[in-house]
């Protein structure tokens, strides 16, 4: 059935409605708590401006894609039929799941064909904030929309007046409102930048927040190609997880760049009703977003800023074996690694593995990117912490990495995800012509 405010309430968000969230189709298993959920992947239609209606891709039946909310350690169903009239599936970024549930297709499962219908199956072991995205034809399909929020709550939920997912993306649409190319042969390098900036698929929205308040926003940046340097004016605010892993301190928030698949989560107080606080991007600041206190319903409670757990992530060894990555372009042989595009998997033909690691062994990788180009690197099926870094900081764990121009990072983790896993550019022409790969856990 379709969530309405008052019952999306009883869901342990506090008053989150003032996030003016999608909605989205939720069953609960009162018996084992489950979540189950039923998702359509169709065309569907969209105006952004000049009443220009146009074709865009949609998870259910609007632009703003269902926020699927889950639960540490309980388990969760997701029905995806695929209406399209192409192949599609979903992966679900930044989560540790089964290799089968993974959304790559051919690699992890079979493409989800034209009115089929694929049911995801796994148990989050982490808390977090993450998104999920089609991962066929991701050029197209994630440019007409198919993306959104995954949000998984801690085992002991946290406790905000509000928790507000912001997605960040660029549409690449023209002046008169319809669509422009989205991607050309001479943006192969530096990704095809989109025109048009929104916020859950909106330009310039105002989000109501309720007033004298603790908030959580989860900033995810949904985008195919564009990295923002986020700025939030009007109101102090402190940084308490990057890519869905808490902190272990928290720090005043200044500014912080959000690359494409990167996450950050943000707490605040709101102040009284009637203010407001901006949302803004980039060296010049663009407004992205208003967010606008509104008069709080019953009386404020005041409280203290929760430390979040820490997710039960495995501790690397010392004694590790290293592997080398090196990111380049090859002119004519598009982007590489370690010298070797990665264009096409098929059913029969995955390849070879960028490396093969042994199951419970701790490893180090050397990402070196040898281009004037960043790139943000994604990992499938783990997370990993960033032990060095020439050109920014360490000491958190993630799931994407992203490496500035001629920029060298060390991360570390230990390989106790079995299966084929993903190691991709999420800048998506990048990843679609050539620097992409995956290693092999076994």
């Amino acid at each position: 059935m379709d969530i309405s405010r008052r019952n999306f309430l009883k869901l342990g968000l506090g008053i989150a409605a003032f996030a003016a969230l999608p909605k989205f189709t939720l069953a609960a298993t009162k018996k084992t708590g489950a979540y189950h959920y039923s998702i359509k992947v169709m065309h569907t239609k969209h105006c952004f401006k000049n009443n220009q209606v146009i074709d865009i891709m949609s998870y259910n039946e609007t632009i703003e894609a269902p926020v699927i909310i889950a639960r540490q350690g309980q388990p969760i169903t997701i029905e995806v039929t695929n209406l399209l009239d192409e192949p599609t599936t979903i992966h679900w970024h930044g989560l540790r799941i089964p290799i089968e549930m993974d959304g790559v297709p051919h690699l992890s499962q079979p493409p989800i064909l034209p009115g089929e219908t694929f049911t995801y199956r796994f148990t989050p072991p982490d808390a977090g904030t993450y998104w999920y995205h089609s991962h066929v034809n991701s050029i197209h399909q994630l440019g007409k929309g198919l993306s959104g929020c995954f949000i998984v709550e801690e085992s002991q939920p946290a406790k905000f007046d509000a928790d507000i997912p912001l997605l960040l993306r660029s549409w690449r649409i023209d002046e008169e409102g319809g669509w422009l190319p989205l991607t050309t042969p001479k943006s192969f390098r530096s990704g095809t930048k989109g025109t048009m900036d929104t916020v859950n698929s909106k330009s310039i929205p105002t989000i109501e927040i309720p007033e004298r308040s603790l908030i959580r926003l989860r900033l995810v940046n949904v985008d195919s190609t564009k990295i923002y340097k986020v700025i939030l004016a009007g109101r102090k605010s402190k940084l308490i997880a990057i890519d869905g892993h808490p902190l272990e301190s928290y720090r005043t928030f200044e500014n912080y760049q959000v690359a494409p698949g990167c996450r950050i989560d943000l707490a605040l107080r709101s102040p009284v009703k009637d203010k407001t606080i901006v949302l803004k991007a980039n060296d010049d600041e663009k407004i992205l977003a208003y967010l606008k206190t509104v008069k709080h319903q019953g009386i404020p409670i005041k409280r203290s800023l929760p430390q979040l757990p820490p997710n039960p992530i495995s501790q690397y060894k010392q004694n590790r074996k290293e592997y080398m990555f090196s990111f380049t372009w090859q002119g004519g042989d598009g982007w590489t690694i370690n010298g070797k595009p990665l264009l096409h998997i098929s059913q029969d033909d995955h390849g070879k593995p960028l490396k093969r690691l042994k199951l419970g062994k701790s490893y180090t990788f050397i990402l070196n990117n040898n281009t004037q180009y960043r790139h943000p690197i994604h990992l499938h099926g783990h997370i990993f912490r960033v032990i060095e870094n020439s050109g920014g900081e360490v000491g958190y764990w993630t799931d994407t990495v992203t490496l500035g121009k001629s920029q060298t990072v060390k991360i570390a983790f230990v390989a106790d995800n079995p299966g084929k896993w993903m190691f991709h550019c999420h800048i998506i022409e990048h990843m679609k012509t050539g620097m992409s790969g995956y290693i092999e856990v076994s």
